[in-house]
């Protein structure tokens, strides 16, 4: 009775775990889906408003273009107007005073359209005459930058027209002007023209209106578009798409406030900002002239204002929700009927081969697959063991490789490294033994045919200590060289800094040396010709450090990267310019070789050796000891 409940418990458990895996993938696959679709609708709505922001930059190019040719009707006619006048200045012997505008207009006034008034500005930009009262002493200062084209225009000698613009004085009488200078370059001679039917027939074709028209047709997400001048007076009412009713106000979208400095800023900064409420998206576009080619064109900048909606967007964001939660629900039942299906059929003999699956798991690769009397069961267990057999060969070739590649390795490595000290050796100690030596053997050849030739007795002396003196520089030599051939051979080791010290310096040179150590009871790993480095050192001191180069310190200190050996005597020191070159092979009055075997036991391990004493004070060898390389003695 246990066995088929045990059974039928065992069906239940893989129907759930099965239906909910496949619900899990369903859904993950829907849920991707989804994510990639909204990607892509979020995709085509911002292009959507990238393309807009294309056409509308390229339309209000257009427009400035198209304004600019335009506002040059009356430029000839200006112009000759203008030169006239400044012949007249001429003539007056340049007194502005002497020249009767009022007059000069009546006489001008049938070449133009409408009104036309004339205007005398002076050095400080200050309207000084003019046939216009309400702009007389009007002070162009409080405009900098078209104060700048004023002051550019009268140190120029050239005609220069303007586009039309609106009166400071007189908000909404738009006049066209021109600006001449004068020939002695005081004054500038100003023309402005007005007319109603030029002005509204530049209105009438060349309108923000029907340009705010046209981008409306293109995006259907776009509600409303609005245009504002540098006053941030609107200069278009568009009705939005969604609010007939609210014509350009934007207050369904954004309140006054946060219009006005949002438009204060996009003017201040010159560039556009995006502004997102959640449902709108409120574009703020800013527009100039790109060339500077009239005084005003710092003035005619534009901004627009657009609201995009996010309806379409979302609508189409809930269809595709709802079309993918239907699907992972008709998988959800499918997965359910199919996982009864699969609990009733498979489950049973698979619990024999996952029993027998999860022995072999545990380590017990030689464990076999029982036959469970279902084909495609046995088919699977069969292939199981295959792999099993097939995994045991490749782990057993693997470990063979890496065992075989590892110690490979290491003899490359080794040999290398051997290799390269070995012919760095070879290469010093075959100079030492063909140049150095040689050189020596010679001097002494030389010395002795001086002696043998002599028929002094005291200079035969002299060459024979020169012959004793030059054996004593080969015997050294000699010596380097079996201590430079010993380097590395024996391998590192730990050695007490202390007990270094007493062996190399303490010993040899009890009657000689005053040796002061602080702080040694320190293990270095480090050749065993360690000894060497401070026996040398200390020779060094007594041969070449003259007075008080016998009182010798030497100290180790702990820093947070490494380990610092310090020795120190009381010398004359070591010049600047000798402080590297001191660690030169055959560099010195001697062999020069004392320093250079310090140097290049020190490397073995990875230690330095650097000098920075101050010439008359004695020298300071700092050996640096990488903070593996030495640890506290705490046997001693």
């Amino acid at each position: 009775m246990l066995r088929p409940i045990r059974s039928y418990s065992l069906s239940n458990v893989l129907m759930i775990i099965f239906s909910l895996i496949f619900i899990c993938i369903i859904g993950m696959l829907s849920l991707i889906q989804y994510n990639s679709v909204a990607s892509d609708l979020q995709g085509q709505f911002s292009d959507e408003i990238s393309k807009t922001d294309l056409i509308l930059n390229h339309s209000v190019s257009v427009l400035f273009e198209a304004l600019n040719l335009y506002d040059s009707r009356y430029d000839y006619e200006m112009e000759m107007v203008l030169s006239r006048l400044s012949d007249n200045y001429v003539k007056s012997g340049n007194d502005i005073e002497q020249i009767n505008l009022t007059g000069f207009k009546e006489e001008i006034s049938p070449i133009f359209p409408g009104d036309v008034d004339l205007y005398v500005i002076n050095s400080d930009n200050i309207i000084e005459k003019t046939t216009y009262d309400p702009d007389i002493y009007l002070n162009f200062n409080e405009y900098p930058e078209f104060s700048k084209s004023l002051n550019n225009i009268r140190n120029n000698s050239r005609f220069v027209a303007d586009q039309w613009v609106d009166s400071i004085n007189t908000p909404g009488y738009y006049r066209k002007y021109a600006y001449f200078p004068t020939p002695d370059h005081r004054y500038i001679l100003e023309i402005g023209v007005h007319s109603d039917e030029f002005w509204q027939a530049r209105r009438d074709v060349f309108s923000y209106e029907k340009l705010g028209s046209s981008i409306l047709e293109i995006n259907p997400d776009l509600l409303s578009i609005s245009f504002f001048n540098k006053k941030l007076d609107p200069i278009s009412e568009l009705p939005s798409q969604d609010h007939p009713s609210i014509n350009s106000s934007l207050t369904h979208y954004i309140t006054i406030e946060d219009l006005n400095s949002t438009l204060i800023s996009v003017f201040t900064h010159k560039e556009g900002q995006i502004h997102d409420t959640g449902s709108y998206l409120i574009d703020f576009q800013y527009f100039t002239i790109r060339r500077n080619i009239t005084p005003s064109s710092s003035e005619m900048s534009v901004a627009s204002v657009l609201v995009y909606s996010r309806d379409n967007l979302n609508r189409s964001l809930s269809t595709y929700l709802i079309i993918h939660m239907s699907i992972t629900l008709f998988a959800v039942i499918l997965a359910i009927l199919f996982a009864i299906y699969i609990s009733g059929h498979i489950s049973r003999p698979l619990e024999q081969v996952i029993e027998d699956i999860e022995q072999i798991a545990r380590g017990d690769y030689h464990h076999g697959i029982r036959k469970t009397g279902g084909t495609d069961i046995d088919r699977l267990g069969h292939s199981v063991e295959l792999m099993v057999q097939k995994i045991l060969f490749d782990i057993e070739m693997i470990q063979r490789g890496h065992e075989e590649i590892a110690a490979e390795l290491v003899r490359r490595k080794e040999a290398e490294e051997a290799l390269i000290i070995v012919n760095n050796k070879l290469n010093n100690l075959s100079s030492i033994t063909r140049h150095d030596i040689l050189n020596q053997v010679t001097c002494i050849r030389g010395y002795a045919f001086l002696a043998e030739n002599s028929t002094d007795t005291e200079e035969s002396v002299i060459h024979a200590r020169h012959i004793q003196r030059i054996s004593c520089l080969i015997e050294e030599m000699i010596a380097f060289s079996r201590d430079y051939q010993t380097i590395g051979i024996s391998g590192s080791s730990w050695q007490n800094l202390g007990h270094v010290i007493h062996r190399a310096i303490s010993v040899p040179f009890s009657d000689r040396i005053s040796l002061d150590v602080s702080g040694t009871n320190i293990l270095i790993l480090a050749d065993p010709l360690l000894q060497k480095v401070f026996y040398n050192l200390a020779d060094n001191s007594l041969t070449h450090g003259g007075p008080g180069g016998e009182r010798v310190h030497i100290s180790f200190e702990k820093t947070e990267t490494c380990g610092i050996i310090i020795y120190e005597d009381q010398g004359m020191g070591i010049s600047d310019s000798d402080k590297e070159l001191i660690f030169e092979r055959g560099y010195g009055t001697g062999t020069g070789l004392g320093l250079f075997l310090i140097r290049e036991i020190l490397a073995i391990t990875g230690m330095t050796i650097k000098e920075n004493g101050l010439r008359g004070s004695g020298v300071r060898f700092e050996i640096h000891v990488p903070p593996t390389q030495w640890k506290e003695d705490s046997n001693n």
